[in-house]
């Protein structure tokens, strides 16, 4: 006779906690991606130009409207609420616009650098349909996995950009201290906030009853290291060149370039293709979870999102500026939203 003995480490309960604190860690991670692609995107657009020296400042002081919104998802998730309709279909509009940034810049950066003679209709909508084309009958949360063995390249390549940028820098760059003053780092702080309404979305990806999951601290890793980007950043040039009207490329390529070195140049153009490539994709899964919740079940096509983000692309950055300046810190009042509806949801018996 054989016996068989059961242990809790085998049981199909300790394999469906462990399988679902690894989607949680995914998740996380993959927001910490998304989260950053849209931080430097908006330094990009906006805050270097805004904040100048203080642009660091800025994005420190948009961390206290995150929290407030990040706490009050946490409330709603610890009393058992879900998404509503309407609230996860605001997340979804948020996923949907930063696919349409993560586009905007890929198209920008590739244009610039990799593809000068091309036109942008040949740039963006094959990165659009073939990322499309790749995620659809894929499982869900197919691309989050695949920006987590990303994180790692992301980091070694801006390790290798530190190590060469800091002994260039120069601590008097910084001064002074509160770049153009108050009122313009709270300008800046404010246009940054649109970046930060993921705190919103954060709860519902990453906290589940039951389990202990510290992953939920990774994008706020993300903003501190995004801070010292941005210190960095203005420990290497004087303040009167960061304001100006250069377009976004050459505001990028201050976050990017921060080193003659070959190598270093390299390293960071191609991490931020992938970067935007990637956080382009993850958005993409999330707006399709979040649209299945808000039809109550029914599928999206990441395919039609994908192609629905080509025009946004189509369009000069010098007559995107007014509008993206206006529309990116209203996400945060639309994320504010998101969080406080599930709060008003009726417990069903």
């Amino acid at each position: 006779m054989k016996l068989q003995t059961s242990t809790a480490v085998h049981s199909p309960l300790t394999r469906e906690t462990f399988i679902k604190r690894r989607e949680l860690k995914e998740n996380s991670l993959s927001l910490s991606v998304l989260l950053y692609a849209q931080m430097l995107i908006t330094a990009a657009l906006s805050l270097m130009n805004v904040a100048s020296t203080a642009s660091y400042l800025s994005l420190l002081f948009s961390l206290l409207p995150a929290a407030l919104v990040y706490m009050l998802s946490s409330f709603a998730v610890k009393k058992g609420k879900t998404l509503t309709s309407p609230a996860a279909f605001l997340f979804a509009l948020l996923f949907f616009s930063d696919m349409a940034l993560n586009l905007f810049s890929l198209t920008e950066i590739t244009g610039a650098y990799v593809l000068p003679k091309y036109p942008r209709m040949a740039i963006c909508l094959p990165a659009a349909l073939l990322t499309g084309l790749a995620l659809t009958g894929k499982q869900q949360g197919s691309a989050r996995r695949t920006s987590v063995f990303l994180i790692l390249f992301f980091l070694g390549a801006l390790a290798v950009c530190l190590f060469f940028a800091v002994p260039e820098s120069d601590i008097g760059y910084l001064f002074p201290l509160l770049g153009y003053g108050e009122t313009e780092i709270l300008r800046g702080g404010i246009c940054m906030t649109g970046s930060l309404w993921i705190a919103a979305a954060l709860p519902y990806f990453t906290h589940a009853p039951g389990l202990r999951v510290k992953t939920a601290l990774f994008p706020l890793i993300a903003v501190f290291v995004m801070t010292g980007v941005l210190l960095v950043c203005a420990c290497l040039l004087p303040a009167p060149l960061f304001p100006g009207d250069w377009g976004f490329v050459l505001r990028l390529q201050l976050l990017m370039e921060m080193s003659p070195n070959t190598l270093t140049w390299s390293l960071m153009l191609i991490s931020r293709m992938l970067l935007f490539l990637c956080a382009f994709a993850s958005a993409g899964d999330f707006c399709c979870e979040c649209l299945r919740k808000a039809r109550k079940g029914r599928k999206a096509n990441i395919l039609l999102l994908a192609a629905l983000s080509v025009p946004l692309s189509l369009l000069p950055f010098d007559k995107l500026l007014p509008f993206l300046s206006l529309a990116l810190p209203l996400r945060f009042l639309i994320a504010f939203a998101g969080a406080v509806l599930p709060l008003f949801k009726k417990e069903t018996p």
